[in-house]
């Protein structure tokens, strides 16, 4: 870190020299490359010079008088520790924990904070959730805590500089960005280091078995929010509306096909995942050989779930939704909306705007002609000649168009957490995004998707017709968007 300043002083006192040396050689001659200078050692002042922390709340914050069983345990663990307990503790919405100093001026004038992960709670037990508070807790005992505003603050001015110089200087940038490859090296090396020091201390205080579970568990829970705030959340979001982030996170996680692939993903990091230099963390197989702990896949440690230490949990969720909505929502935020109502709310208008540019490509094309249709002649059209990926394009395409004509015969549009988009009613399920493959199974299941198109008296819509014809207010309005 201190050589960083060094070389960043260093090469200002350069810059500095050149306009002197200039100016006493050549008497002004090359003004030009001399304002150049000035400029240039400006900027990486500027760049490098520290600025104040200015935190803001990730989340609901959490009190000992409101949340005494979450508290119990997070005394417990600071006790075991040796260590302060942290000054404010809050709900975040990740599927992860950390401690950190924020506030005051380069660690100093700080308060320790900790962020406690929503889903994590979901997806670990009470004695797992001791394992990574123990954790926790190793960072402030190893003292990386203290140290973590420094290294910040050298990354964050390490970044800055790179990127006002760029805007001055090519070359001088690729001084700080050369520097900067090695530094970025060096420290998340160190951060790794720090995990294992902050595992072992877990693991000697709740035992190995259990801290492996734990590990085994955010792994598990950190792959399945990823994929469950891409699919499922983060579009809701930016409509201004608040789903019910838990009860959606635990329907996403018992959904069996989302189980089957997080159990080979977890298998496959436990086993095979190599650390990478600009990884902070080590990989879960190298924490687990570290550990002494089996790579193999173990039942889980059982107990209580973790997130019944949470007192209030609507109230809770409530308010994290709104901190996630006030970040992400395009226009006013407009409240609450149950997951059954998303499919409705959300993406049929999503839909609906989307089909006004596909009336061309779906011209002709019926639910009961699409046996017969070639699907990869509809993705070419839509996506241009030659181009790959034409018949998923297609899927996407033709999805669309029978989600507009279903919903005007009567379906509502279902999109819950793990599972297919689909449209549901008149004792029918259609997955619409699904329908080649499930033509491709054979000639019983044409049969049975002609009979249905039949039942909802469908068969002879024409897709494009649909997609062209005059958009609702719904669809003004989502295409306002």
């Amino acid at each position: 870190m201190a050589s960083f300043y060094v070389l960043a002083l260093l090469v200002v006192g350069v810059l500095l020299a050149i306009p002197v040396v200039l100016w006493n050689v050549a008497k002004g001659l090359l003004l030009q490359l001399g304002l150049f200078c000035l400029v240039g050692a400006f900027v990486i002042l500027k760049a490098i010079l520290p600025r104040a922390d200015h935190f803001e709340p990730p989340g609901p914050l959490l009190t000992p008088d409101k949340q005494p069983d979450l508290f119990a345990e997070i005394c417990d663990l600071a006790v075991r520790t040796g260590q302060d307990e942290p000054a404010e503790v809050y709900l975040i919405a990740d599927a992860n924990a950390w401690v950190n100093q924020r506030g005051g001026f380069m660690g100093v004038g700080g308060r320790r904070v900790m962020g406690l992960g929503l889903p994590l709670l979901q997806a670990l037990t009470i004695p797992e959730l001791r394992g990574v508070l123990a954790h926790e807790f190793g960072h402030f005992h190893g003292g990386d805590v203290a140290i973590g505003p420094w290294i910040h603050k050298t990354r964050a001015a390490l970044v800055r500089t790179v990127v006002e110089l760029k805007g001055h200087s090519e070359a001088l940038s690729r001084v700080f960005i050369w520097y900067g490859n090695h530094f970025f090296r060096v420290s998340h090396a160190v951060s790794r280091h720090q995990e294992l020091l902050a595992d072992r201390l877990a693991a000697g205080i709740v035992g190995v078995d259990v801290f492996a579970s734990g590990l085994r568990g955010s792994n598990s829970a950190g792959l399945a929010f990823a994929r469950y705030w891409n699919d499922s959340v983060s579009l809701v979001l930016s409509f201004g509306f608040a789903p019910p982030l838990a009860s959606g996170f635990e329907a996403f996680m018992k959904t069996p096909t989302v189980a089957t692939d997080l159990a080979e993903a977890l298998k496959h990091q436990a086993l095979h995942e190599k650390p990478q230099p600009y990884d902070t963390h080590p990989p879960l197989a190298d924490r687990l050989v570290a550990l002494g702990a089996s790579r193999s896949s173990l039942p889980r440690v059982q107990g209580t779930p973790a997130v019944s230490l949470l007192h209030d949990l609507g109230a809770l969720e409530t308010a994290l939704a709104k901190t996630l909505v006030k970040g992400a929502a395009k226009g006013p935020a407009k409240g609450p909306v149950a997951w059954e109502e998303v499919g409705e709310k959300v993406w049929l208008p999503l839909w609906q705007a989307q089909a006004r540019r596909l009336d061309g490509v779906l011209a002709g094309i019926t639910p009961g002609s699409l046996p017969n249709t070639a699907w990869e002649w509809i993705g070419r059209r839509l996506l241009g000649r030659g181009a790959g990926e034409a018949r998923e394009a297609a899927d996407f395409a033709v999805g669309i168009g029978l989600a507009v004509v279903l919903a005007r015969a009567g379906l509502r549009v279902e999109s819950l957490p793990g599972r297919r988009h689909a449209t549901v009613g008149r004792g029918e399920r259609i997955e619409i995004f699904d329908v080649r493959t499930r033509l491709a199974e054979g000639q019983e299941a044409v049969l049975a998707w002609r009979n249905q198109c039949i039942r909802l008296g469908i068969a002879d819509a024409d897709l494009g017709a649909a997609c062209a014809s005059e958009p609702t207010v719904a669809e003004r309005l989502a295409l306002t968007r």
